[in-house]
């Protein structure tokens, strides 16, 4: 049985520090989108998520040679720094086959390619497009930090959905975690991978995991969720690259922090000024969690904030932020310890300077009295 399905393909990449968005919608025609994610569920009118700019890159149909009926390239510009670029492709497909979608080859302007191939080099067009709009440092990798989800959204009507996923139960955990449908799943993995489903209606289903999710609509209603799985993945996205940073910054500054208890005097001022900047850049990545955790703060019982709590749990978000704090922790003890050796040696200079002028004043006072009885 062939299922009506729209297939989203989600890669987030770190372009930078910050985008300048105004500046970008002066350079392509872009949307600046209402990320709410209300769509007539219980979610709270006053949640407002980020506010990507939306782009149209390709959109191309069957009689173009691909082998969907349609398939749509959008790119979402984050003010954070981060770009998203999703693929939407839409057709009939048998749900044992799902898996083989994102490898099925392609023709675009007569080269066969992949999607992902595809995807990765117009991320790096339209890079170059609105590279004056990005502020890069320290955001610096030498290789691009990308995260990627998968949701199959299926739009036939299945009946129950509980009942079709239990039929299929198999075939969908294979799917979710990333197996061929021929994979022999224990019957232990398949429950766990099942286990945790939402639904809203009668007839919606959504489930997760940490690469991909399933998601059962027939009244397609389900950008809402779409855009929560986009914040959940762009949040770990963030997260993994401040932490990339913190490490970095780390390495470099054990590396030089033993020039501090050496007697390199030559060097010491220098590292003392890259130890600085590090602290700096130390403060910089505190707000820049702070901010983070505030523009992506879902918090509440209602249908999406439970949704985003449990993408969150998957993707161990608590550790990240964890390790970001303790890194932060570490930088701030490795620029104090410096500041204390420093203030140290000023102490002894002190007190030996004291101590001198104690033993050279009454040889002083001696030297007077004697050219006085003179």
């Amino acid at each position: 049985m062939k299922l009506e399905t729209e297939v989203v393909y989600i890669y987030l990449y770190d372009a930078g520090r910050s985008i300048d968005l105004m500046n970008v919608a002066a350079i392509v025609p872009a949307d600046q989108t209402d990320s709410r994610g209300a769509s007539g569920r219980d979610t709270p009118a006053s949640l407002r998520l980020s506010r990507p700019l939306s782009v149209e890159l390709a959109h191309l149909k069957a009689k173009d040679g691909i082998p969907f009926d349609s398939m749509r390239l959008n790119a979402r510009v984050f003010e954070e720094g981060a770009i998203s670029m999703c693929v939407r492709i839409t057709g009939k497909f048998e749900l044992a086959k799902f898996h083989k979608i994102r490898s099925t080859p392609i023709t675009i302007q007569g080269h066969e390619t992949s999607i992902e191939s595809w995807v990765d080099q117009s991320f790096r067009k339209f890079f170059a497009r609105i590279r004056g709009a990005i502020t890069l440092e320290p955001y610096v990798f030498a290789e691009t930090v990308r995260d990627t989800y998968a949701a199959y959204c299926v739009g036939t009507d299945v009946g129950n959905p509980e009942s079709f996923v239990r039929a299929n139960g198999k075939t969908i955990a294979c799917l979710l975690n990333g197996e061929t449908s021929r994979t022999d799943l224990h019957a232990s993995q398949i429950a766990a991978t099942l286990k945790g489903s939402f639904s809203y209606r009668a007839n919606d289903y959504a489930l997760f995991d940490l690469d991909r999710c399933l998601i059962i609509d027939p009244e397609k209603n389900y950008e809402d969720i779409l855009l929560v799985v986009e914040q959940a993945v762009f949040f770990l996205l963030e997260l993994r690259s401040l932490d990339m940073l913190l490490d970095r910054w780390l390495d470099k500054a054990e590396d030089d922090i033993t020039i501090e208890f050496t007697k390199n005097t030559a060097r010491l001022k220098m590292v003392k000024a890259q130890l600085a900047g590090i602290q700096a850049l130390g403060f910089d990545a505190l707000f820049i969690l702070e901010n983070l955790e505030n523009s992506t703060k879902i918090i509440g019982d209602y249908f999406l904030g439970q949704i985003f709590n449990n993408l969150c749990g998957q993707f161990d978000t608590v550790g990240w932020t964890k390790s970001i704090e303790r890194r932060l922790s570490t930088l701030d003890s490795v620029y104090a310890r410096v500041n204390a050796n420093e203030t140290d040696r000023r102490m002894l200079f002190l007190e030996t300077m004291f101590i001198v002028v104690c033993a050279i004043l009454p040889i002083l006072q001696i030297i007077q009295a004697f050219i006085i009885s003179r």
